[in-house]
Formats: C-alpha cells, structure tokens, sequence
C-alpha cells in the first residue's frame, strides 16, 4: 500500500479548475437549462409588456428576468476567481500527506511561521473529481487540490490505488473553456 507526501505552489488557475469541479452540477447542464428557462420566461414577459405597455410590473419583472440571467451566466465566475485569488494571496506551499488511514494537508506562509493544518476525519465521504490539469479530493467540507504536474506516473498510480482503497467515489470532469 502506497503512500503519497507532496509539496508544491497552487496556481490561480489550478485553484479555479478545482473550485470549478466542485460546482460541476451547478456549472453544467443545470446552468443551460436555467439560462434557457429564464430567456424563454424573459421573451414572454417581453411580448405581454409589449401588448399591453401600462403594466410597470411587467417592465420590473423583466428586469428582474435581465439581472438573473447576467448573474446566472457571470456570477459564479466571478466569485470563483474571487475566491481563488483570496486563496492565492495566503499564499506558501502546501504540503499533502495521503496514506490509507490518514489525509492531511498543511499550507499558508512559510516565511512567517503561519501554518494552518487540516485532516478528514474517518468515515466521512470522499470523492475525486479528475479534471484536465487537477486531482481535487472532498469530504465534507475539506478540499485538497492536487495538480498533475508534480505528479510522476507512479504517484498518479498510487494516488488511483489510494482512492480505491478509500472507495471514494471518482467523478471524471471535462472542462470546456469558451474563448
């Protein structure tokens, strides 16, 4: 049985990638389907505004209809990169230690003696969501990010080995990037 002990510096990006992998639900199909109930919603308010033009809670509605739909599309954008740049400012290395029975992490600014430590608990349920550039592990409330890059191939066999063993349950993401 395997162990992992890695150091290394996350990226905005990598942080980004791992926040967007676990908000893939809220990201995907189900942000379509709102951006397309609320434009379909919009274009009728816009019809019975048109119809009859006296009616001002009509004008608000869509209005309201407008401002959902921008913030459906440019909101949790915003806020992750927000919140990755936050991450990105406590800045240090991070330093991940995975075997069977333990998974901790400890990162923050090296330089000035701050470290902030965090463990999972046993029994609680892990998942591993595999994107293009990230492997992010959660339980709970607990996310610890890990950039294939410092990875050899021998560690991504043993990081594989080590999820198996703790039936965590793998969610592969693909992230398609709008340019």
């Amino acid at each position: 049985m395997g162990k992992l002990k890695l150091n290394y510096r996350l990226t905005r990006e990598e942080i980004e990638e791992s926040l967007l992998c676990i908000d893939w639900k809220r990201e995907g199909r189900m942000k379509q389907a709102n951006l397309i109930i609320l434009t379909v919603l919009g274009v009728l308010v816009l019809g019975a505004f048109i119809r009859e033009p006296g009616q001002f809670f009509l004008f608000l509605m869509l209005f309201a209809i407008i401002g959902l739909l921008f913030y459906l599309q440019y909101g949790p954008q915003r806020k992750r990169k927000k919140q990755a740049e936050k991450i990105v400012k406590t800045g240090g290395n991070f330093q991940i230690s995975l075997d069977r029975q333990h998974m901790g992490a400890i990162w923050g600014q090296q330089k000035e003696g701050r470290k902030r430590e965090k463990g999972i608990r046993k029994g609680s349920r892990l998942k591993l969501y595999i994107s293009e550039n990230m492997y992010t592990f959660k339980a709970g409330r607990e996310i610890y990010a890990i950039p294939k890059r410092i990875l050899s191939g021998e560690q991504k066999g043993t990081l594989a080995e080590l999820a198996k063993n703790c039936q965590a349950d793998v969610v592969n993401i693909r992230i398609c990037r709008n340019t």
